[in-house]
């Protein structure tokens, strides 16, 4: 966590700075990122602490609001008719993709446990 949230911090410095001109280097964003996950570490419980709530809620608002706004502006400026990426291809082509879309969902993210054990569940004769 520490590392990735110090490259991310350190992606952004370059984002915004440029590349030759970053505030600090990708060692000292890890550094900097370091502190942050020591000193949360060090609360003693963040169910108390409302500010972080209220601050995480504000920021749903705000990305809400930022998707809402330039989806509008989008559809304001007359801009083309997105075809949302799908290849030309025929039914049968589309339809294995959408499968594939769903496996890679379910396997992908923890349930291939449940499978097996599912495949278990299947083969006892239930009463």
């Amino acid at each position: 966590m520490i590392l990735v949230g110090g490259s991310a911090m350190s992606t952004m410095d370059a984002m915004s700075n440029g590349v030759d001109d970053q505030v600090l280097s990708l060692k000292l964003w890890t550094v900097v990122m370091g502190a942050i996950v020591m000193a949360l570490s060090l609360l003693p419980d963040l169910a108390h602490l409302w500010q972080i709530s209220l601050f995480g809620s504000i920021s749903v608002f705000l990305i809400t609001f930022y998707c809402i706004a330039g989806s509008s502006v989008a559809i304001a400026d007359g801009l083309a008719a997105p075809d949302y990426g799908r290849p030309d291809s025929d039914a049968t082509d589309f339809a294995f993709s959408v499968m594939t879309s769903f496996g890679d969902i379910l396997f992908g993210y923890g349930f291939v446990s449940l499978g097996v054990q599912w495949q278990l569940d299947l083969q006892i004769p239930s009463l």
